[in-house]
């Protein structure tokens, strides 16, 4: 099965002169380490959502019981983090009342950086977006829910005069493209359904899982990002299969560097994958 497309971040980059800047000063000065715990575990909440998170008396009591904090502090210096622009709060209309938004211009800048090395657009909501579209990023992509249900309608209405004699097809043949199309993102390492699917093909799900979990590990140590996941992780599974099957042989590289060198001169069209293992 197709791993959903990961909105959040596993990190986030996190300036070296936080400590000095005058508006955390003041934080720790009127709320002491306490503060500081509380703006940089929303920082983590919100960037593990996206680029914002929805602030209601559950996010607040949750808080609080992490952080070993009341809840009448928890709410003292959330309203603080308001009043020195280090959040920023957007009532939604399809919330409740008594509910928020917490986003930050400055969140917003450090998410679309971190997610420009996607190969496709990130669609974000106008209405809590705060970039002017000057400092938005091409990636970016606002859009509202009334803006997707409209693009919807109109691409179906082309479709169904396409497809005049057999709508129903068309349809499901729209859906293919799509899945093959979407990404899966796990731990950082982004490969197509499609491509997942033929991973898993040659190995099983549970090695695959195995492969991408040592694919992010190397990416984290070295500070990296691997240009070709698929492509890695099919020679992977390749070396192993080969190893397996012949007493001796030397054991698997894991070291993207090896991988970039090896694949300058790899054919993959004689690969073991390609021609069924001979």
């Amino acid at each position: 099965m197709a791993r959903p497309i990961r909105e959040g971040l596993l990190y986030f980059p996190f300036d070296t002169d936080f400590f000095q800047d005058k508006k955390i000063r003041a934080l720790k000065g009127r709320y002491g380490t306490d503060g500081l715990a509380v703006y940089i575990y929303l920082l983590c909440e919100i960037y593990k959502a996206g680029y914002y998170i929805v602030s209601d008396d559950d996010l607040i009591l949750c808080l609080a019981d992490d952080l070993n904090i009341s809840e009448g502090s928890a709410r003292q210096i959330i309203s603080f983090l308001l009043s020195r622009s280090l959040l920023t709060e957007i009532k939604g209309d399809k919330l409740a009342k008594s509910d928020t938004v917490l986003t930050a211009a400055s969140v917003q800048r450090r998410y679309q950086e971190a997610v420009k090395g996607l190969r496709r657009d990130v669609c974000v909501k106008a209405e809590y977006w705060l970039l002017e579209p000057k400092d938005t990023l091409s990636i970016i992509k606002t859009c509202s829910e009334n803006n997707k249900s409209g693009k919807n309608e109109g691409k179906s209405g082309k479709n169904g005069s396409k497809s005049g004699k057999n709508p129903t097809n068309k349809i499901k043949e729209n859906k293919i493209k799509e899945k093959e199309n979407k990404l899966s993102v796990d731990r950082g390492v982004f490969l197509t359904d499609k491509q997942l699917c033929e991973l898993q093909s040659l190995s099983s799900v549970g090695s695959v899982e195995t492969y991408i979990s040592k694919l992010y590990e190397w990416q984290k140590t070295n500070g990296k990002r691997c240009r070709d996941p698929f492509s890695t992780i099919k020679k992977w599974i390749a070396e192993d299969s080969q190893r397996d099957s012949l007493p001796g042989e030397k054991e698997t590289s894991y070291d993207l560097d090896d991988y970039e060198r090896f694949a300058s001169s790899y054919d993959f069209a004689n690969a073991p994958w390609e021609n069924g293992g001979k």
